[in-house]
């Protein structure tokens, strides 16, 4: 607690201090000739955020009309509505099924994932730099006929981390539910309340099984032991046009599916991270973000899980208008996952191909078991994402599993995979 209570009068005092709070900082007539001045700090694409900015984007698609075309009309007057009141909200529903090749055990795997989320400006106008809103997100998660889930399918090939990283099986939960405060923009915001440490902490352009890749090292980075949502707080504080600094804590044994705050109030076992990004626009190329993030996760009272802690490097950064690639490299303790180094690359790109938003991507990781006994594993993926029509989208992919860690009798495992894709 020591350290998370030093850590949280440091940024305070460094955004007032060094900071301009008063207001935005002014362009220079003349930028460098190389970095421009421009911050840009994308949200994760699973954040409540980018999950309205997406439903609401509809992109042209294959089909003119889609499976939900006549409640468009509908929900749109219905949104036109509720923003007199602040309050935007998004639906989705997104189903995967994945086939493994050879082997023992359930090799095919479905599962859907229904999601409600938004905000509800509750504090200023919507441009108004002391803008304050309650921001939700509530999912379900079920199989699909196959016996198991997609989640659980890594578990049955015998592989260090998943073909997928969500779509398992869970009750109707509140994933997130805090209170998002900006001050003077954004150059300091604070969340307070429920959250998902992987929508705050070393996130990644690619990063979303329900949009891009499914395999748990691009769609996560398992390295990390990352708590479930659990109450706690995040700051985050922008120095310059280029730099920022994101820190807070929260439940170490937080659990996505259950919402218990005596854990955090009485055995107040805390995950906190702290994270330093560099934000660059390079002309020519195009947004970048370069992340280091230290994390440390205290041993659990209650649910009995040890310590963890480890150190993530990443970026990824515009190369034009349509190619992204990106890079990760991590190291932990594995006390929790059972990974103590990990690095995934790859690329996407993203325009016009069949439709004019279509995405394609391919990327590779290798692991390393923290029981050095075990054999270390290495996955590639590549898929390709179809606009069907404005809100459904449809997504081929194939992953390629070599040296399962836990299943030596194999030395390739092949995964196919479908998605599709609903939002509005």
């Amino acid at each position: 607690m020591n350290g998370v209570g030093a850590l949280i009068v440091v940024l305070i005092a460094s955004a007032g201090g060094t900071v301009a709070l008063a207001g935005p900082t002014t362009q220079p007539a003349e930028p460098p000739t190389f970095f421009t001045l421009k911050f840009t700090q994308p949200s994760a694409p699973d954040s409540v955020e980018e999950q309205l900015a997406a439903a609401r984007a509809r992109p042209a698609g294959l089909l003119k009309y889609g499976p939900v075309s006549l409640i468009d009309p509908v929900w749109d007057a219905l949104d036109k509505g509720m923003e007199d009141v602040g309050l935007e909200v998004g639906l989705s529903y997104t189903a995967v099924y994945q086939l493994a090749t050879g082997g023992p055990g359930q090799r095919d795997a479905a599962g859907g994932d229904a999601d409600l989320f938004g905000t509800w400006r509750l504090l200023g106008g919507k441009n108004d730099p002391y803008v304050g809103y309650l921001s939700f997100a509530f999912e379900s998660r079920h199989d699909l006929g196959t016996g198991i889930p997609p989640r659980a399918l890594g578990g049955q090939i015998g592989s260090l981390w998943g073909t997928t990283n969500g779509f398992n099986e869970e009750p109707l939960c509140v994933k997130e539910l805090y209170w998002k405060q900006s001050f003077a923009g954004d150059r300091l915001i604070v969340r307070i309340g429920r959250l998902d440490a992987e929508n705050l902490y070393d996130r990644n352009y690619w990063q979303s099984d329900s949009k891009f890749f499914l395999n748990q090292a691009f769609s996560a980075f398992p390295v990390r032991s990352l708590p479930g949502s659990g109450l706690g707080m995040n700051l985050t504080a922008k120095f310059g046009q280029q730099w920022y600094v994101c820190a807070g804590f929260q439940d170490a044994q937080g659990k996505t599916t259950t919402i218990d705050v005596d854990t955090f109030f009485e055995d107040f076992n805390l995950f906190y991270a702290v994270e330093i990004g560099y934000t660059p626009k390079i002309p020519g190329w195009g947004d970048g973000t370069y992340r280091l993030t230290v994390w440390y996760r205290d041993a659990g009272e209650t649910d009995g899980k040890p310590h963890d802690a480890g150190f993530d490097f990443s970026f990824d950064q515009h190369l034009g208008p349509h190619v992204v690639p990106f890079f990760r490299f991590g190291l932990g303790e594995g006390n929790i996952n059972g990974i103590d180094a990990m690095i995934s690359t790859g690329v996407g790109w993203e325009g016009k191909l069949v439709t004019s938003s279509d995405v394609i991507g391919v990327a590779g990781s290798w692991g390393r078991p923290s029981d050095h006994d075990l054999r270390d594993q290495f996955a590639v993926e590549a898929f390709y994402r179809l606009q069907v029509s404005p809100d459904n989208q449809l997504t081929f992919g194939y992953q390629v599993i070599v040296n399962p860690t836990f299943d030596t009798s194999e030395a390739v495992v092949g995964v196919l995979e479908l998605r599709w894709r609903i939002a509005l």
